[in-house]
């Protein structure tokens, strides 16, 4: 379910795919498994650092909606790469996102994020999810998904919190009886 667009040509009109949902099939599904999304890595990620947003965008885009179609068997034979050679590629992507939702959140710049900022940062974390979702316990990977420094606040003492304010429920939800 994606968006389509209709093509010019009144009543017979044909629905097309907008062209980025083209453009991340075609690298997705490419005639030689995985090619093209090797390719577009190796343009958007260099030393383990994203360093081309268009082509992360592509790439993650390209690469999470390919983890939808892998069976295990295609995935675990190394479409597009070995599990076992996926580490670099969560390393990147958790670099990305740590950066760009931790370090320096993009929804707090001044001057804003641009939206295809705002993209690339969804699609890296759509990927991320979604490789975790496959591989996350996969021997070698099992710390790849944390960040450094970055802890998970603890949950408050439900006897510490303030009772709801007076008004908080409306006389219909207590029980009571309107007559």
């Amino acid at each position: 379910g994606g968006a389509v667009l209709a093509v010019a040509g009144g009543a017979g009109a044909v629905a097309q795919p907008p062209l980025a949902a083209c453009v991340v099939d075609a690298a997705a599904f490419s005639r030689r498994r995985g090619a093209a999304i090797r390719a577009l890595y190796a343009v958007a990620v260099r030393d383990g650092v994203a360093e081309d947003p268009s082509a992360l965008l592509v790439f993650a885009a390209a690469y999470a909606q390919l983890l939808l179609a892998l069976d295990d068997a295609a995935l675990r034979a190394g479409t597009p790469w070995p599990v076992a050679e996926l580490a670099p590629i969560v390393a990147a992507l958790s670099k990305f996102l740590k950066l760009h939702l931790w370090t320096d959140p993009c929804t707090r710049r001044s001057p804003p994020a641009s939206c295809g900022d705002l993209l690339t940062v969804a699609a890296a974390a759509r990927l991320f999810s979604r490789l975790h979702d496959r591989v996350g316990r996969d021997p070698g990977l099992e710390d790849a998904w944390r960040w450094e420094g970055a802890r998970v606040a603890a949950v408050p003492d439900a006897s510490l919190m303030a009772p709801p304010p007076d008004d908080f429920m409306d006389e219909d939800e207590d029980g009571g009886d309107d007559d």
